[in-house]
């Protein structure tokens, strides 16, 4: 539940990528169509549970941030362990000392193999091997090495970002050493300026300040919606103070007034909320239930807008999980007050169950026991689909055990 409200709040963010290998956990046969279906090929992981150098892949490289948007890239990744579920695949490769990585085509077919710890260099130069086994892999390093030996022609430096894209690998901090080092001038080609608009992931640097210039430009608003979204979803998941507070002031850039309060509040309630700053998180709240929320329920628009009706509803319902998640009980009356206007007319189930854990944490069992009693009476009548977890927070609330 708690992922659920978060990812509302935060509202089309996009993903930042993955910051260690992702290692799947499925059957081998599954592993082998999952890389032919993404036509990638397949790294293992043979290990032993007593194994020191194992673990220390595991900590000191598999974890690592670079290496994970490679291998993440072109491989499908999977762990074996030689003396459980991974023995007959180490049989099938004659693996006798640990760890071992195996780097495989769709097939299964081996392509190379390491032995021992690889620290993060060498790794990454074993999976270049494989890489190089394909002929996008070759490609892909014939244009990565130009690029690292200083080849900054526009036509390389566009094609190898595309290509980094492609794999899904970041190009936003490539883009900016280039850009750091062209003339001031350089972003009136529009071969560059296209290259800035297709590589800058994030809301910082030469090539987001230029794009805040193009703002009017077709399309340009959107693609700086998307930056700035991702950044905020960046900032949340690596619980970047600075970051967060440096992106917010870019939505008065592009949005009208309106728009962008409502989601600078937004964010900062969801900012709030994972890095516990509960005392910001109920400043947020109450902003937002005052300014987005009640402003709506209190025009009548249930008949005149049903659709903002609706989404005001559902604005009320996850600021109220994070009034019963996060906000002390003497900050709650206000969202009760409203809750209680809102449910005379609106027999929601969802809104009466967070009203009764509203209440329930002011310290009115008696109203919290009715408000969820009527909360299971309206699932049960809508066959609603949570209906055991209303049932369920029903008897806690009956043995104050909430």
């Amino acid at each position: 539940m708690k992922k659920i409200c978060t990812t509302i709040l935060l509202l089309a963010c996009g993903l930042t990528a993955s910051a260690q290998i992702n290692f799947e956990k499925a059957s081998w046969d599954k592993i082998k169509a999952k890389a032919k279906a993404e036509k990638k090929l397949i790294f293992v992981d043979v290990y032993t549970t007593w194994c020191g150098p194992c673990k220390m892949l595991d900590s000191q490289v598999f974890s690592n941030r670079e290496l994970g948007h490679r291998m993440n890239a072109f491989f499908v990744s999977y762990k074996a362990d030689a003396e459980s579920h991974g023995r007959s695949l180490a049989a099938q490769f004659g693996v006798n000392a640990y760890p071992t990585g195996l780097f495989l085509d769709a097939d299964g077919n081996l392509l190379h193999k390491f032995i021992g710890f690889k620290p993060v260099p060498e790794f990454a130069n074993e999976a270049n091997v494989a890489i190089q086994t394909t002929e996008n892999g070759q490609l892909f390093t014939l244009y990565e090495t130009a690029f690292e030996q200083g080849n900054r022609t526009p036509e390389l430096v566009y094609t190898y970002l595309k290509f980094r894209r492609v794999y899904g690998l970041p190009t936003h901090d490539l883009l900016e050493t280039v850009l750091k080092k062209m003339p001031q001038d350089s972003l009136l080609l529009p071969h560059w300026q296209q290259t800035v608009i297709e590589n800058t992931q994030w809301a910082e640097g030469r090539g987001f300040a230029w794009l805040l210039t193009q703002k009017q430009r077709p399309n340009l608003k959107n693609k700086l919606e998307f930056i700035i979204s991702n950044t905020v979803q960046k900032a949340h998941e690596e619980k970047d103070r600075k970051l967060f507070q440096n992106t917010l002031p870019y939505l008065d850039s592009i949005q009208a007034p309106e728009v962008a309060r409502e989601l600078k509040t937004r964010y900062t309630m969801s900012f709030a909320s994972v890095t516990k700053s509960y005392d910001q998180l109920a400043d947020a709240a109450e902003q937002y239930l005052e300014q987005e929320i009640i402003p709506v329920l209190a025009a009548n628009s249930r008949e005149t807008s049903p659709e903002t009706y609706q989404k005001a509803i559902d604005q009320l319902t996850n600021v109220c999980w994070m009034y019963s998640e996060y906000v002390k009980k003497d900050r709650l009356t206000k969202v009760c007050d409203c809750v209680a206007k809102v449910i005379e007319k609106e027999k929601n189930p969802v809104l009466l169950s967070h009203y009764a854990s509203l209440l329930y944490k002011q310290g009115d069992y008696d109203s919290a026991l009715a408000a969820q009693t009527q909360a299971v009476e309206l699932a049960r009548g809508a066959n609603h689909d949570n209906l055991g977890d209303y049932e369920e927070k029903l008897k806690r609330i009956r043995k104050k055990k909430l």
